[in-house]
This record gives structure tokens, C-alpha cells and sequence, in this order.
């Protein structure tokens, strides 16, 4: 599920650029795979087919049966929810784009929201960031290994709500 909505976030930057709106893409055109993701589409046809499917992804899923032993509910989202977890009912424009782009594209902004345990990814660590009220689990897998940067890019997983990580090196490549 965590792929989906990293997928909803380059669909709903990258079709600014076959739009030719560029003010706001440069850097995830340049230095976040955009360039690579839009040459991967061998026509726009298949790239609008694609993109119109990511709008219909969730931004984040609710499993409310999976509970920690202090009665938090999983709630699974590319970015962590943090202080915006209240807005995601709201009706108001400017809540739905306030929780959206946090959803999307906010880092190091996590927060203690007493019913919920959220597990997320988007912003790399080189070891799950665990404690009581969330999980951040992006080991930037995709990323080639640096020893300086990122000694040990590798897959996540945490097992819910036992709490057990599993981490996996990338024995494909980059």
C-alpha cells in the first residue's frame, strides 16, 4: 500500500509537466526521479491512462479492527498524518488542501494523535523510527548505498501491532 501512494504523489506533480507547468516540478523533475518517471511512458496516452487510476488511490488507509494493546487503531499514509489528522473530514478548501499536501509531501512532522498508530514512509532514515503513537519506516531501499549518506539502504516492513521490523537489502540493484 505504501508504493500507492508514493505513486498518487509523482502522478499528481508530473501532470503539471506534460501540462508544461514547470514553476513548482524543478526539483522533483531533477532530483527526485521525475525526469526518469515521465521518460519511462512511451506516449502520453498510457502516462493520462496511468494517472487518471492514481486519482482514484486514497491518500492514506484506515484499518480500525488493528489495534495496539493501548487501543490506537493502524492508520498506514505516505507522510506522517501529524496535526493534521483532524482535518481529514473537514469540508473546508483550505483544511482538504492543508491535510493533502501534509499528507503528501511533509517532513519530520510527526504528532502523538491519541486514537490513531500511523506508519509511514517519505522521509529516510537509517533505522525505523519507532515509538508508542508511530512508525517511520523508509530505509530508502531504492537508493544506492553511500557510506557516507546512507551506509545501508534497505526495505522495511513492521509487522502490526506485534511491532516486529523487517528490514531486507536490495538484492535487485538500483
Amino acid at each position: 500500500a505504501g508504493g500507492s501512494f508514493l505513486i498518487k504523489k509523482v502522478g499528481q506533480i508530473s501532470i503539471k509537466i506534460f501540462n508544461e507547468d514547470l514553476s513548482n516540478s524543478k526539483h522533483w523533475l531533477f532530483n527526485c526521479g521525475g525526469e526518469q518517471t515521465l521518460k519511462s511512458y512511451t506516449c502520453k496516452d498510457e502516462y493520462y491512462k496511468q494517472y487518471d487510476f492514481i486519482k482514484t488511490l486514497p491518500l492514506y488507509l484506515e484499518y480500525k479492527d488493528y489495534k495496539t494493546t493501548d487501543n490506537r487503531y493502524l492508520v498506514v499514509s505516505h507522510s506522517a498524518v501529524g496535526k493534521v489528522w483532524d482535518k481529514r473530514d473537514s469540508k473546508d478548501k483550505d483544511d482538504i488542501e492543508e491535510f493533502e499536501n501534509h499528507l503528501l509531501y511533509s517532513r519530520y512532522k510527526n504528532s502523538n494523535n491519541k486514537e490513531i498508530f500511523n506508519v509511514f514512509g517519505h522521509t529516510i532514515f537509517s533505522t525505523p523510527v519507532l515509538n508508542e503513537y508511530s512508525a517511520a519506516i523508509n530505509l530508502g531501499c531504492y537508493h544506492e548505498k553511500d557510506e557516507s549518506k546512507l551506509p545501508s539502504p534497505r526495505l522495511c516492513a513492521l509487522e502490526f501491532p506485534s511491532m516486529k521490523i523487517f528490514t531486507q537489502e536490495n538484492i535487485e540493484g538500483v
